[in-house]
């Protein structure tokens, strides 16, 4: 890969998470920049989203501050509203059609994401394993053009995600949450999701992925449904069978947050 073809994002990613490694602070790098190591990108995007356990929420800020980012502690700043679409038509860093009009609203104005029961609440913690990985594991598929970025270099300090099949069933299970969410929140994920589909055909941007059960309905109809309509039921489907009644999920008036008493209940 040509160093014009890097994402620079992967410096300032290792960055993070090494600070928060040198702080003891449990993360994991999600959204549009881990995606990049998993599925096609997403656009450009200039913020980065780490989830943090919630008890180490505070440590984590802490840890940043030492590390030399400011925390903004502007209430009306931009990055704090769900709908970024500009007040003023014409702007096209906050057109309706922008892929950044929906973000990830962040505890902490240093792009963290939301609370960690609010994002991954099916993970019991993000050590490595079945679940995650590191940005330099060589068995991450490989850089293709207009696809994945291959492997971070070694000599960047390793950022852990989740793997493919795991970052595809959480970013699912994200749209489930917000199904016709007024605020459009789900649009982000359906961007996504639509990122990690398979165009098929040997189309070297696809990657392997091995879903576990109760997803394998809404992806086999993603993948063969010619429009949108039945493809948003059956993940309405999936949100209200395999996820709310089986209390993987709490019902949408329940969030932000995951009930404390709730245990995980893995999805696989």
């Amino acid at each position: 890969m040509s160093p014009s073809e890097e994402w620079k994002g992967r410096y300032a990613a290792s960055q993070v998470a090494r600070i928060f490694g040198s702080y003891g602070v449990d993360n994991a790098c999600f959204g549009p920049g881990a995606l990049r190591l998993v599925g096609r990108p997403a656009g450009e995007f200039r913020d980065l989203e780490f989830v943090i356990p919630d008890e180490q929420l505070v440590d984590a800020m802490w840890a940043l501050d030492e590390g030399g980012f400011i925390i903004c502690n502007d209430a009306f700043c931009k990055r704090r509203r769900v709908d970024r679409r500009a007040t003023k038509p014409g702007n096209p860093e906050t057109d309706i059609n922008d892929k950044s009009r929906y973000p990830s609203i962040a505890c902490a104005h240093f792009h963290t994401d939301n609370l960690y029961q609010d994002t991954l609440w099916w993970l019991s913690n993000l050590n490595i394993g079945r679940y995650i990985t590191v940005s330099s594991d060589p068995d991450l598929p490989p850089h293709v053009p207009g696809g994945c970025t291959g492997p971070w270099s070694s000599e960047l300090y390793p950022v852990k995600i989740l793997r493919p099949s795991a970052f595809t069933e959480a970013v699912i299970l994200l749209a489930a949450w917000g199904y016709d969410s007024i605020e459009g929140q789900d649009s982000r994920y359906w961007r996504m999701i639509r990122c990690l589909m398979d165009n098929g055909n040997n189309d070297p941007t696809d990657v392997e992925k091995q879903l576990a059960k109760p997803f394998q309905y809404f992806w086999e109809n993603l993948h063969a449904v010619p429009n949108w309509e039945p493809v948003r039921l059956s993940l309405r489907t999936l949100r209200t069978d395999e996820i709310v009644t089986k209390g993987v999920l709490p019902p949408r008036q329940c969030a932000p947050g995951f009930p404390k008493g709730v245990k995980r209940a893995s999805p696989s």
